[in-house]
């Protein structure tokens, strides 16, 4: 299959994805704020703690089989993962902007997962990351189309690493204001700048080297 209309499935698969994760949250929503989300959080009863727990898990499953179950070479499954996984993410949010007109403004706060610890920001900031992560994911299938053979250098390697490290110290920031029941406030904008830049200076320079 070529590339092009791979990227179109992975696209109307995660879409219409998103449109079921959205209209989870609907359903949580209904249940758990009748009056409308907000923080500080409400207490989640245990059952529904561990059910909501357990479809998180199963979201990431089903996001990782559609890449891990072709038969593409590393570089493109990695790619395939997270151009799906921003596209959903991304359509998510909009689901739920036609849903239930939320979020109002891209600054509201929203919990983003509960595993292994609560993660939250204002919208914006997962937003960007999956802008990031569909970036990411064409430059390596550029790059995989340019030398199917390519290395990462120890240097990339790390910068690579860090980066998904620095995006979730952001979103882990306020674990301790959410486990006092407060509303969190300041989100660590300069560690999600760092970790952007980060990933993007080795990416650029994995290009430009293939490139040559």
């Amino acid at each position: 299959m070529r590339k092009k209309p791979k990227l179109l499935f992975i696209a109307v698969f995660a879409v219409a994805f998103a449109y079921i994760e959205a209209a989870v949250v609907v359903y949580l929503r209904a249940l758990l704020y009748p009056n409308g989300f907000s923080f500080p959080l409400n207490p989640i009863p245990p059952n529904i703690l561990t059910f909501e727990i357990c479809r998180e898990i199963a979201t990431i499953v089903v996001l990782l089989s559609l890449s891990l179950l072709s038969k593409y070479r590393t570089h493109k499954r990695v790619a395939y993962f997270l151009f799906a996984f921003g596209v959903w993410d991304i359509f998510y949010y909009v689901w739920l902007k036609v849903l239930l007109n939320w979020p109002v403004s891209i600054f509201d706060w929203d919990v983003l997962f509960l595993i292994p610890l609560v993660w939250t920001s204002p919208v914006l900031a997962p937003v960007l990351v999956s802008i990031t992560m569909i970036i990411w994911s064409l430059m390596l299938l550029r790059v995989g189309k340019i030398n199917k053979e390519f290395k990462i250098s120890g240097t990339e390697s790390i910068l690579l690493c860090l980066s998904p490290i620095l995006v979730l110290l952001s979103f882990f920031w306020n674990v301790p204001v959410i486990l006092r029941m407060q509303a969190p406030v300041y989100y660590p904008w300069f560690l999600l700048i760092i970790a952007e830049t980060t990933a993007f200076y080795a990416l650029f320079t994995l290009f430009k080297r293939e490139e040559r």
